[in-house]
């Protein structure tokens, strides 16, 4: 299965994401640490305060003194500041990202269109219109997924993985080092897993843009092929370049339902672990019941980001699968 993207490859291309984003480093900068911050406000912290707030319930009963509303209200204005806090984060946040994305975008495109203007005659006649057309949209596509997943998904992700131990690590450490062992287990585990489907994301990229490429030049040259009756000739080679994509599409969907299999089960073992291991803190270690809300608050948390990172991965190969034609034109 033809591979178009070498590490030396990949490392170019990390490059020249690099290279179109520099001038937007700030807004880049600002995005991600306003990631960083809406995470905890809105996913750390709260269930901090919830668990406090259940923790005082429990010890207001056993002394019989909860009598209303009032005695708890500061849980709730902390509540609701924090999430208030969080959606003027999130606001800000998404935009800071909409700007050196769209700039980044803006800037590639127009380097690729000076680039390939420039090209010498021998270039065009050896090369399809219409791939370089494809390719440079898988570019173009490619970095902005690229973005969109170290922005909102690696490091919401990691943020929320340190945030939750060490905000159990409050409760109970021992809890917490199982937590981040067990996930660290998983994404070394599950990480192994997914990079062998590289191939797989590669294969279908390298496919796919040979397929458009087929289409756009069969009907851009439709005159051409009409006059020398080549119908039939051009319907089985494009039918071969379906197939091709289908037969790619059927081995990465193999691939997927295994390791999607294999993930599910890791995570709820850790989900399982969560609930048992929360119930004996506080059976056991006499612990307080906003210990068992917090271990499966977070862990349930850390687990859809655990099962989420089989996705990123792969989003990620795609993407640097779809640009690696054009990083070599360039």
């Amino acid at each position: 299965m033809k591979q178009r993207s070498s590490p030396t490859t990949t490392r170019r291309t990390l490059q020249w994401f690099w290279y179109f984003t520099k001038p937007n480093k700030w807004f880049m900068i600002g995005g991600l640490l306003l990631a960083v911050i809406g995470v905890i406000v809105q996913d750390v912290i709260p269930p901090l305060i919830v668990s406090h707030a259940f923790t005082s319930i429990q010890q207001l009963y056993g002394n019989g003194g909860l009598h209303s509303f009032w005695q708890l209200d500061h849980f709730a204005w902390l509540y609701i500041g924090f999430i208030a806090a969080a959606f003027v984060v999130w606001r800000t946040q998404v935009v800071l990202t909409w700007v050196f994305e769209v700039r980044g975008i803006q800037r590639i495109m127009e380097y690729v269109f000076d680039h390939l203007q420039h090209q010498s005659s021998s270039f065009h006649a050896n090369r399809f219109g219409g791939a370089l057309v494809s390719n440079a949209n898988k570019f173009v596509g490619g970095y902005e997924r690229f973005m969109d997943e170290l922005t909102w998904s690696i490091t919401t992700g990691i943020v929320m993985l340190f945030g939750s131990v060490i905000a159990l690590a409050t409760v109970s450490w021992q809890y917490a080092v199982v937590l981040f062992v067990g996930s660290v287990t998983y994404l070394l585990i599950m990480g192994r897993r997914t990079l062998r489907g590289m191939r797989y994301d590669r294969a279908l990229a390298d496919a796919e843009s040979d397929r458009t490429a087929k289409l756009a030049d069969t009907i851009t040259n439709v005159s051409t092929v009409r006059s020398f009756a080549g119908e039939d000739t051009e319907n089985k080679l494009f039918h071969q370049e379906t197939e091709r994509n289908k037969r790619i599409y059927w081995q990465l969907l193999r691939f997927v339902a295994i390791n999607e299999m294999v993930s599910q089960f890791g995570t709820s073992l850790i989900t399982i672990g969560a609930f048992v291991g929360g119930l004996i803190v506080v059976t056991v270690f006499n612990a307080p019941l906003g210990a068992l809300f917090l271990s499966v608050n977070y862990t349930m948390s850390v687990s859809r980001r655990l099962w989420e990172s089989n996705r990123v991965v792969s989003n990620i190969n795609r993407s640097l699968g779809d640009a690696a034609t054009m990083t070599e034109i360039l």
